[in-house]
């Protein structure tokens, strides 16, 4: 038997096509993370109406770093927070944090939290440097690099004068 087909194009140039042996496509010929969302085909005629289920579409995406270079300091001794730069991602990117070029592993002083952030609990002299975070989206293989955290540790001089009676 020969199929009878009808095709239309849409407002963004995706072509759907409709055969008589219900076998329904919609296309779209150039995806991007904008065509994310939900979607379903209504077929209407004189009769009624036929409702496919809805489908979501997941498109894989990396976007850039929200934030610039950064400072942060924090008084030695003291404990630091270094929250990851923000970045737009589907799904959310596999983070690892560097320090001066050298991946920071986990020890019993810094930890990195489940939402990215690096926790230094208490800062010595060689927690000072450069810090930075490399993203890497396990869907489409994309990876990025942030713009450098710098952290420097100040420390507090703390003087006592004693009064010496002659």
């Amino acid at each position: 038997s020969q199929a009878v087909s009808r095709s239309s194009k849409t407002d963004q140039g995706a072509a759907c096509r409709v055969e008589l042996n219900i076998f329904i496509w919609y296309l779209i010929p150039s995806l991007d993370h904008s065509h994310a969302g939900f979607y379903q085909c209504i077929i209407r005629n004189r009769v009624g109406a036929l409702l496919q289920r809805r489908t979501e579409v997941q498109v894989a995406f990396m976007g850039g770093f929200e934030e610039g270079e950064r400072v942060q300091s924090v008084s030695q001794g003291e404990g630091a927070v270094v929250p990851a730069p923000k970045m737009r991602s589907f799904p959310q990117p596999q983070v690892t944090w560097f320090r001066d070029g050298r991946k920071i592993p986990p020890s019993s002083r810094i930890a990195i939290t489940l939402d990215n952030t690096l926790v230094i609990l208490s800062t010595v002299a060689p927690d000072a440097g450069r810090y930075y975070v490399q993203a890497v989206n396990d869907k489409n293989g994309e990876n990025k690099t942030s713009q450098p955290i710098t952290l420097s540790l100040f420390c507090h001089v703390v003087m006592w004068c004693v009064p010496v009676f002659p």
